[in-house]
């Protein structure tokens, strides 16, 4: 009885020790998959970052593009549109003036 209890206690402990060793190599084999992921996707999250810092780029570059453009054209309507009240302006004045003119030749004959 008392080897069959012991034969027992022996089977139960290798039991035990084949499944405790099983399941470390299990824990080793997941360790390992995980690493290589996190290599494989540190590897994936690098290319995106030096995509996104790209595409960034290329915006930056198209804005400042829009931006030249928007100035310039802004700075050609501005000179136009000063160059247009300068001839409005000229154009009053020159009207004021000979109203003015007017105006004093009919006091002149007037008095």
């Amino acid at each position: 009885m008392e080897n069959l209890q012991l034969i027992l206690v022996t089977v139960l402990i290798t039991l035990v020790s084949v499944a405790v060793v099983g399941s470390i190599a299990y824990l080793v084999a997941v360790v390992r998959k995980l690493k290589q992921v996190v290599k494989n996707n540190t590897v994936d999250i690098t290319n995106l970052q030096t995509d996104l810092n790209n595409d960034l780029q290329n915006i930056n570059n198209r804005f400042d593009e829009f931006h030249k453009s928007v100035s310039n054209m802004y700075n050609e309507l501005d000179r136009k549109i000063d160059s247009r009240c300068d001839k409005l302006h000229d154009g009053y004045k020159k009207e004021v003036e000979l109203i003015y003119q007017d105006l004093q030749k009919r006091d002149s004959i007037k008095k």
